[in-house]
C-alpha cells in the first residue's frame, strides 16, 4: 500500500518563497555594484534558482501526489506527470472499489485507478473532489 502526498496550496506562503527567491536572484545581477564574481553575488543567485527549483518540482518528488487550491487541482497518481482539473468542470465525484469517477460538467468521465493506495488516503482524495467541486 502506498500513500498520497497531499499539498494544499497556500498563496501566501508560495508568493513569499517565490518573492525571496527572486530577490536572491536579483541580487546575483549586480555583479558591478557588489563586486565582480563575489561570493555573495554567486551564493545568492545560486540560492534563488535553488527555491524555484524547490517549490517547482515538489510533483516529481512523490510517486501519488494531489496539489489544490480554491480554482482547481493538479493530481499524480500511478503516473510520471500530473493532471490538472478546474473545480468549476468537476460535476460530481463517485469511489467504488478502488477507483475514482470524476463526473465532468462537459458530460465525460475521469478512471482514477486508486489500486495499492491507503484507504485513508482515497476517501480523502474524494472528499477533496466532491467538496470543491
Amino acid at each position: 500500500m502506498k500513500h498520497i502526498h497531499f499539498n494544499k496550496l497556500n498563496r501566501f506562503q508560495s508568493i513569499i518563497l517565490l518573492l525571496i527567491g527572486l530577490l536572491l536572484i536579483l541580487i546575483g545581477f549586480y555583479k558591478n555594484y557588489l563586486g565582480e564574481g563575489s561570493l555573495w553575488t554567486t551564493t545568492s543567485t545560486v540560492i534563488g534558482y535553488l527555491f524555484f527549483g524547490l517549490h517547482f518540482s515538489k510533483m516529481f518528488w512523490y510517486k501519488n501526489y494531489v496539489e489544490w487550491n480554491k480554482k482547481g487541482i493538479v493530481y499524480k497518481i500511478k503516473t510520471r506527470f500530473g493532471k490538472t482539473l478546474r473545480f468549476n468542470q468537476i460535476g460530481g465525484a463517485v469511489l467504488k472499489k478502488d477507483m475514482l469517477f470524476i463526473t465532468l460538467t462537459d458530460g465525460s468521465l475521469i478512471e482514477i485507478n486508486l489500486h495499492e493506495v491507503f484507504p485513508e488516503d482515497q476517501k480523502k482524495l474524494h472528499e477533496i473532489f466532491v467538496k470543491k467541486g
